[in-house]
């Protein structure tokens, strides 16, 4: 099934906001809602697969391409990992501070998706990339069905 994502990212320190959004193949798995897409993430023209699967307490987005990461968010939980990029591998930490998921047409139990959904997501969390000061960011994601 095919779906929408819209993303609204803000850096909480100089209130810049990056809205973006892309569409998705959208399936249930053993894990929760998993979504399928390419994105041009460097904006040169070369793609990255992301997956992003959510769950009713986590969300996992890996990337894997021009730029490789596997990134968790889950309330209280502090993350440790790579951004592999073609200049080599920055180590990642993330800090998920808040983490408020709502969810409907999705069973995550039974492993059904409706023909009509709709995923909100609000997240807060710290991010430190190698040497770099932390980064407080917050991160809300929409998703719901494309309507043919």
């Amino acid at each position: 099934m095919k779906a929408v994502i819209e993303f609204e990212n803000v850096d909480v320190e100089t209130g810049e906001v990056m809205r973006s959004q892309a569409t998705a193949l959208a399936s249930m798995t053993e894990q929760g809602m998993k979504l399928t897409y390419v994105e041009d993430v460097s904006g040169d023209g070369h793609k990255t697969r992301c997956t992003m699967i959510f769950s009713d307490n986590r969300l996992r987005v890996t990337r894997s391409g021009e730029l490789n990461s596997d990134f968790v968010y889950e309330h209280g939980l502090t993350h440790h990992t790579k951004y592999a990029t073609g200049y080599g591998s920055i180590p990642v930490t993330l800090q998920t501070k808040h983490f408020l998921h709502t969810a409907e047409g999705i069973d995550y139990e039974a492993a059904v998706l409706a023909e009509e959904f709709s995923l909100r997501l609000a997240l807060q969390y710290t991010m430190e990339m190698g040497n770099e000061l932390p980064m407080e960011r917050k991160m809300k994601v929409h998703v719901h069905n494309l309507a043919d």
